[in-house]
């Protein structure tokens, strides 16, 4: 049996650990780095199968009871929808109906049919280090194992207050080397790295990652503020770090806007504005608290356009005024037409899909009827290939899980979005503040993956899960429950 405070000590070691790594190995894209990711998170899930003095569970009553965490996960959906989606994408890749080939020069590749075993889902032959369906689930794997292992293992509010706070101050150092960045005029990472990508910022190759990021940092900062605020009102202390999570707040809005990204600045102001209307719709009828809390919300505001005059934000207002001056400009136009592609491919497999990693293999052959993105290619990064062009990601994360996965596997993974959203919504969750803010997160991000790829970025990917646990456990904890789902 291991002492319940070591086992936990241990346990938010290994997650302080796994989130502090995700952002700044260039947003976890690499290979190495999404195998020391899932180490970690295979050993914080290794902590949970231990046997350690437990509190009761829902309906339990009495005194803890010693037995492993992990067997908390018996009794929640999301744990075995998950586990069905990764059986899922694995049968996919063990059943490929087509194989990547390139030629002995390098000069062209191509894939060719094969015969596959006919009713199962069917996948992909293709190279692991450029991505296939046994790399996508290295990507899952960290998020899977670092959220069931917080789920299971996790059983003290300070210790989930403790990894929020983590996960706050780590997205404002990432929004600080970004913001040094663009003082510096420098497009490569740490002053160091170059990538093939240009639009770089802080240590996410990808402006859209990077922003993503730091808008669900900013949700849970919201989060993290009012929780100290309402509870220094119920304990009636004399000060609360409320006000000090005001100010992280508004230096992670600067660093979004500098990072030029017109939807991560758009949803981060809508983030903002759904967090205070939260906190006056909890304060009716306490008219000097609302004004205190309303006062601090302006005065966070004021510095972040203070902040922002400080800089040379010229080019992140060119990029607005061009995206608001013609709305149906060149990006628009070339993402409704990779929008209209990924249609093509999910309908013409709509029952299982293409395969997990598969996408970019298959969008040559649609390319051919859609001459005018086959000549935009550059615009998302792509090298050109016998005159042949590929997308990595549809721009639509939506749309390009439909197309990899089919309704079989879309629906599994929308059934894992829903009993997240289940609990979020669940009464002393959605009144927790924080609860609350990753509400309000997981919205935006559904939003921001309409029209991008957020969730394909693997440490955005994790972070959302975890934020989203985190949420949830404290809530538990806080209202003295511990329910399974």
């Amino acid at each position: 049996m291991v002492p319940v405070h070591g086992a936990e000590k241990f346990l938010t070691a290994v997650l302080a650990m796994w989130l502090i790594f995700l952002p700044w190995a260039f947003g976890t894209r690499d290979v190495w780095s999404q195998l020391v990711a899932l180490g970690l998170a295979a050993l914080a899930f290794a902590s949970t199968c231990l046997p350690r003095p437990l509190p009761p569970a829902a309906g339990e009553e009495g005194a803890p009871v010693v037995r492993a965490p992990i067997l908390r996960l018996s009794r929640a959906p999301s744990f075995w929808l998950a586990a069905a989606l990764f059986l899922y994408a694995a049968l996919q890749s063990l059943n490929p109906a087509w194989q990547y080939f390139e030629l002995p020069d390098g000069s062209a590749w191509g894939i060719r049919r094969l015969v596959p075993l006919a009713g199962l889902p069917t996948g992909i032959e293709a190279p692991f280090a450029e991505m296939n369906g046994w790399r996508q689930l290295l990507i899952w794997g960290s998020p899977f194992l670092a959220g069931a292992a917080a789920w299971a293992g996790l059983t003290r509010r300070k210790t989930v207050h403790l990894l929020l706070t983590l996960l706050v101050l780590n997205a404002l150092l990432v929004g600080a080397l970004g913001l040094a960045q663009r003082l510096t005029d420098t497009k490569l990472i740490y002053w160091h790295y170059a990538f093939r990508e240009a639009e770089t910022y802080g240590s996410f190759v990808y402006k859209n990652h990077a922003a993503a990021y730091l808008l669900l940092a900013l949700a849970a900062c919201g989060g993290l503020a009012g929780w100290h605020y309402f509870h220094g009102r119920r304990t009636m202390a004399r000060s609360t770090p409320a006000p000090v999570f005001v100010l992280i707040g508004a230096a992670l809005l600067v660093a979004i806007f500098l990072s030029q990204s017109r939807l991560g600045t758009l949803l981060a102001a809508g983030v903002l504005l759904a967090l205070a209307a939260l906190v006056i719709l909890r304060l009716r009828g306490h008219t000097l608290s609302m004004g205190v809390a309303l006062l601090t919300i302006v005065a966070g505001a004021g510095l972040s356009l203070a902040a922002l005059n400080s800089f040379d934000t010229s080019r992140a207002r060119a990029r607005f005024a061009a995206m608001l001056g013609s709305p149906n400009g060149e990006v628009f136009h070339t993402r409704v037409l990779a929008g209209e592609l990924t249609r093509r491919m999910s309908k013409d497999h709509l029952v299982f899909g293409v395969g997990a990693g598969a996408y970019r293999y298959h969008t040559p052959t649609y390319l051919r009827d859609l001459p005018h993105l086959a000549q935009r290619t550059t615009y998302y990064h792509h090298r050109p290939i016998s005159a042949r062009y590929q997308l990595n990601h549809a721009h639509n994360d939506h749309l390009q899980l439909l197309a990899e996965y089919g309704l079989v596997g879309g629906i599994l993974a929308y059934l894992i979005a829903a009993c997240a959203l289940a609990a979020l919504l669940d009464g002393p969750r959605r009144r927790h503040p924080v609860g609350s803010a990753a509400l309000v997160g997981f919205v935006a991000l559904l939003a921001y993956a309409a029209v991008d790829f957020p969730l394909q970025n693997p440490a955005v990917l994790a972070t959302f899960v975890i934020f989203v646990v985190l949420s949830c456990r404290w809530a538990d904890l806080e209202s003295r429950k511990s329910p399974a789902g």
